[in-house]
């Protein structure tokens, strides 16, 4: 059959055929072969490529782990050199009365001390208080200072005075926003 169709064809007509049966083929291999192939060799290079930027990510991390643990170990040794030790949380009435009586101490009339947040972190728990009450300014700034040398674990975070424009020895009512680090919550 493919004879007696070969014999009615001409030359021209016979080469169209041809070149239109390894058109035919090329498309075949190029759909079943090549193609797979070149998307199966893409995929492969975006993997390596991702994997590449996963181990750099992973070498960065490890590194900034390294660094946080050796600063943490710094920190732990200054305080052990200096004897300063964290209180538990379980203190906090303690703490609050300490700080009620030092302002009393220095002359203010505090009207309140409230625990507000907490924040527990590897190497501490921070516990934010608000004190309010009325003094003079002078002893507002006396009580600071022994708070900061009395007590180093707190650190002031706010301070609001407000006090109406009259003779230097005007009562001012203050808020004060203290940070108490206690001992990590194990």
């Amino acid at each position: 059959m493919i004879h007696a169709l070969a014999k009615r064809m001409t030359p021209w007509q016979t080469h169209a055929a041809g070149v239109l049966l390894m058109l035919a083929l090329t498309v075949v291999l190029y759909l079943f072969e090549i193609s797979p192939l070149y998307d199966h060799y893409r995929d492969r290079h975006m993997r390596v490529a991702q994997l590449s930027e996963q181990a750099n990510r992973t070498r960065e991390l490890g590194a900034t782990l390294q660094r946080t643990r050796n600063s943490a170990s710094e920190v732990q040794i200054f305080l052990k050199d200096h004897g300063t030790t964290l209180e538990s949380r379980s203190r906090l009435n303690d703490r609050l009365t300490a700080i009620i009586a030092l302002a009393t101490e220095c002359g203010l009339v505090p009207d309140g001390i409230e625990p507000q947040r907490q924040s527990a972190e590897p190497l501490f728990t921070t516990i934010a208080l608000r004190l309010s009450g009325r003094g003079s300014y002078p002893n507002c700034v006396r009580f600071l200072e022994k708070l900061r040398r009395d007590m180093p674990h707190n650190t002031i975070a706010g301070i609001e005075l407000s006090a109406a424009p009259s003779g230097n020895d005007a009562e001012v009512a203050f808020n004060l926003q203290l940070i108490w680090h206690a001992a990590p919550t194990p």
